[in-house]
């Protein structure tokens, strides 16, 4: 449940209670407010209130600079209403600009609860870096935060900094971070990079999304936590030639991989072989999208070389790569050999019906497969008919996406038929956005749906038509 309680109108006298009223008759996970100043209005308001455990995060959703030094001190906010709030609280603070109002927030919150954690700082900014320090000593103050969340901070760099100095009488902070993101950050000096890599011993999720690192990748990486199973570096102008020095600064337990967005290439995937070779068994997760993989004829066979290392993962992204029919007959033995395997990605590629007896394979054969994304092919009535007939060889596909094709809807004749028929996945959504299908033959096909789901006490397919999933 969601909630979010606005700052009565100025005619409306403070003590309204409509708010409180409001609150008491729900069960709520989530409070979001305007700013602080709204926050200490309302939380007067629970006074008597014995917070349940069931609210998990308090958000502000914008800087509260124009409030006045005589507004605030006059809207106090009890102390006692921090004390009441659950062990596992968090306070979320994105998007705002961390004015002094909200640093004495952060300092009354600490003041009434040290176990409350402040751990989402996406897109703040700071008035001036003046505020920088004090900001940095209260959130290097907690104590049981494991997440640290700085995405797209203008002053970054001058954060890393103040880190710096805390780090040496801050430990248990810095040893407790298990999760860094540090996307779309613009940080100006690289070595700051490493430093901040080097404050978090224990991390392990990184996420580097959209840093430039090129040709400092290599040391970067060499230098991250070797307890890393999770890293994500999309959007950071990866090549080839510097795919092999990442063979030798990939942790060797990594378990999720996200090179999505870069210019590895086949030659890149092969400059890798061996540490695909050494580490590829306990991969999980794997992003290859929009990477230019397939670009002449024999880079499907070395690809389908390189998946064989690979044989355990749960998630394989390989879209927008301008895979054709013939690359994925070929990649086929190394993807079927993906037992575990509960989501594929293909989509935006070059598939056409061609393929379908391929992705029908895929279907039948790998039983765990849940999600299966083909959006933005080539897949005409016939290949559609074709991967339709095969549903019924695979009961635990919960999601299949066929936006964008070139389905007209003559093959929906065969999805009814598998639908009326003895049908044994239980929550099928098929998302069919942006085809060639005329509204008569929607609401036709939505008409017989409708019939068979009156007649099946547990049938719970869903079809949409409207936007992209």
């Amino acid at each position: 449940f969601f909630l979010m309680i606005r700052r009565p109108p100025r005619s409306t006298p403070l003590y309204s209670s409509a708010a409180s009223d409001v609150y008491k008759r729900q069960v709520l996970s989530f409070l979001k407010f305007n700013d602080v100043l709204e926050l200490r209005l309302i939380s007067r308001e629970f006074k008597d209130l014995i917070i349940p455990k069931c609210i998990h995060k308090i958000s502000i959703s914008k800087n509260a600079e124009e409030i006045k030094a005589s507004q605030w001190k006059e809207e106090h906010c009890p102390i006692e209403f921090y004390r009441r709030l659950p062990h596992i609280f968090t306070f979320d603070l994105a998007n705002i600009s961390v004015c002094p109002q909200i640093i004495a927030l952060m300092k009354e919150v600490f003041l009434a609860n040290s176990s409350i954690r402040f751990q989402n700082y996406i897109g703040i900014t700071f008035p001036h870096i003046g505020i920088i320090k004090d900001f940095c000593e209260i959130i290097s103050s907690q104590k049981y935060c494991s997440t640290l969340n700085m995405s797209a901070i203008i002053n970054i760099d001058e954060i890393i900094v103040q880190l710096k100095v805390l780090s040496t009488t801050r430990k248990e902070f810095f040893e407790g971070i298990k999760a860094t993101n540090l996307s779309s950050n613009k940080i100006v000096n690289k070595d700051n990079v490493q430093d901040l890599l080097h404050l978090f011993p224990k991390t392990k999720e990184l996420n580097l999304t959209g840093l430039g690192l090129a040709e400092d990748v290599v040391e970067i990486i060499g230098d991250i936590s070797k307890s890393t199973t999770h890293l994500i570096m999309s959007l950071n102008g990866i090549t080839p030639d510097l795919c092999k020095g990442l063979t030798f600064a990939f942790p060797k337990k990594l378990q999720k991989l996200d090179l999505s967005e870069n210019w590895i290439g086949i030659g890149g995937l092969w400059n890798m072989k061996k540490w695909f070779e050494e580490s590829g068994p306990q991969l999980r997760f794997l992003n290859l999208e929009n990477n230019k993989i397939f670009k002449d004829e024999h880079d499907a066979a070395s690809l389908a070389e390189v998946l064989i290392f690979i044989p355990n993962l749960e998630e394989f992204n390989i879209g927008m790569n301008s895979m054709e029919d013939s690359d994925l007959k070929k990649i086929l033995p190394s993807i079927l050999g993906m037992k575990k395997l509960r989501s594929l990605t293909l989509r935006c590629n070059m598939l056409t019906s061609v393929a379908a007896a391929e992705i029908c394979d895929i279907i039948k054969h790998l039983r765990q497969l849940e999600i299966l994304n083909l959006m933005q092919n080539r897949l005409a009535d016939d290949g559609g008919a074709l991967i339709f007939k095969g549903l019924a060889e695979n009961p635990t596909l919960r999601l299949l996406n066929l936006s964008g094709n070139r389905i007209a809807g003559p093959c929906m004749d065969e999805l009814i038929k598998f639908l009326v028929g003895p049908y044994n996945g239980s929550n099928l959504f098929l998302v069919f956005v942006g085809n060639m299908m005329k509204p008569k033959h929607k609401e036709m096909v939505m008409k017989q749906i409708n019939e068979i789901r009156e007649k099946k006490s547990k049938f719970s397919f869903n079809i949409q038509y409207s936007t992209h999933y």
